[in-house]
């Protein structure tokens, strides 16, 4: 998938539990496709994904949040 500079923060490794530590203590907000992790009373901040196909996420996403992709800066 293409960059399109934001911050995002991705690991598979990680368990549920590592995640909202993650989320509760850098203040980002959890993306998700799956409803059970966000219905947990630890989870601040999340927004529940209708797909688990990254390139629809992110164009659903830019969508709601009425954003487009940010110029990244490039290394020559």
């Amino acid at each position: 998938m293409t960059r399109v500079g934001y911050d995002v923060r991705f690991d598979t490794c990680n368990s549920w539990s590592e995640i909202m530590e993650i989320s509760e203590k850098e203040r980002r907000i959890i993306l998700t496709s799956n409803p059970a992790l966000i219905k947990s009373k630890a989870v601040t901040h999340a927004i529940l994904l209708p797909s688990t196909a990254p390139e629809i996420q992110l164009q659903w996403i830019m969508d709601r949040l009425e954003t487009q992709p940010r110029e990244t800066c490039r290394s020559s």
